[in-house]
């Protein structure tokens, strides 16, 4: 299956949020998470205000800082990228933080991308699947699979390989 992601942030930009009855101080997720789109569509948030939005309690809020971070900016950024999705549990967190690596990935950081691939999460599966498919050349690749009882048997031969690789080094 192959997503346009092209496609899916025009869609995502398309929604428009109408009144003011929405705040980022609300008990209410949904409400927070329609206030912070606002301040995201509006350009009225800071890099630094998404960041402390992405440790919010809620996972509705995490998801659309992180989805307005978009990539990590520097190497302090990158490693807090990989820091957290290792730590976050919400499964459309997780896709945000990994879609967000792979924008400016490099092909040193096979070792971290490959361990993923046996992720339960589809997004981020699909990310590493992603990542191996751009340098083709030097890494083998990963079967993508909607199917849980396919994960580990399609992600054998990448991890067999990055075994392999740590043994020569």
């Amino acid at each position: 299956m192959q997503v346009n992601l092209k496609k899916a942030n025009q869609c995502v930009s398309c929604v428009r949020i109408a009144g003011q009855d929405h705040s980022i101080e609300s008990s209410d997720d949904i409400e927070r998470g329609l206030a912070l789109s606002k301040l995201v569509q509006q350009q009225n948030v800071t890099r630094q205000e998404l960041w402390k939005y992405a440790e919010d309690e809620s996972d509705v809020i995490r998801k659309i800082a992180v989805y307005a971070l978009a990539k990590p900016e520097d190497e302090y950024e990158r490693s807090l990228y990989w820091k957290r999705l290792s730590e976050e549990s919400e499964g459309g967190v997780r896709g945000w933080y990994a879609h967000g690596l792979l924008q400016n990935t490099n092909e040193s950081e096979v070792s971290k991308w490959i361990p993923c691939s046996t992720d339960s999460n589809w997004a981020v599966r699909w990310s590493v699947s992603e990542y191996l498919a751009r340098y083709a050349e030097s890494f083998p690749q990963l079967e993508k699979t909607h199917d849980p009882d396919l994960i580990q048997e399609e992600a054998s031969k990448v991890l067999l390989w990055l075994k392999k690789s740590k043994d020569f080094m």
